[in-house]
């Protein structure tokens, strides 16, 4: 699961920073963008929620808006620093994600930024009536979902209870798997290095 926190750093999308982005935790861009990457070579399940998402995003080249009130026009879209509000958006009915959340839901959020140019492969499956993306997908993966809003704030657990049943389904097949004949040929290697050693 790839969590909220600090702005995503601008220069990894080719962009300087806004007044209103955060300081950059330059190690900790690079180790949730490679983080992000192995999994969707892998094919792990994982959730991206709120920065997560834009960790996503821009691991597969996509952009990010950094001061959503300057886009949309309004200081509506400035987040109370004090408490999450809840807004309603729209969901693809043939995404995961629309499959079990439905057409519509209310989610709560406090976010001021939200993706720009969409990242390569990945499908917009959720957003508001003033067109901010809300959620996005990456087809052919076994659950590779970004949320904008924070789902651990709500009441609706189906979006973890999905995460950890599908992980666990994936560890189970993958504990079915036997082992590949180049680690079993590697094995034997350092084996017989190892006995060489001892005698």
């Amino acid at each position: 699961m790839l969590t909220s926190g600090r702005d995503v750093d601008p220069s990894l999308y080719d962009q300087p920073p806004h007044a209103q982005t955060d300081v950059p935790d330059h190690r900790r861009d690079r180790f949730e963008l490679i983080l992000t990457r192995a999994a969707i070579e892998a094919d792990l399940p994982f959730l991206a929620v709120g920065r997560g998402m834009h960790i996503l995003n821009v691991a597969r080249g996509g952009t990010l808006t950094q001061y959503l009130p300057d886009r949309v026009g309004s200081e509506s879209r400035k987040p109370d620093p004090v408490k999450l509000t809840t807004h309603d958006l729209q969901l693809t009915r043939a995404s995961q994600l629309g499959r079990l959340l439905g057409d519509t839901a209310q989610v709560p959020a406090a976010h001021r930024q939200a993706i720009e140019g969409i990242g390569n492969g990945l499908l917009t499956v959720a957003w508001t009536a003033d067109h901010v993306v809300e959620a996005i997908e990456l087809p052919g993966h076994r659950w590779a979902v970004g949320v904008q809003w924070s789902p651990e704030d709500g009441d609706d657990p189906r979006l973890f209870e999905t995460l950890v049943s599908i992980a666990a389904r994936a560890a189970a097949a993958q504990a079915s798997v036997p082992a590949r004949p180049e680690m079993t040929a590697r094995s034997k290697r350092a084996a017989k290095r190892q006995a060489a050693r001892s005698s």
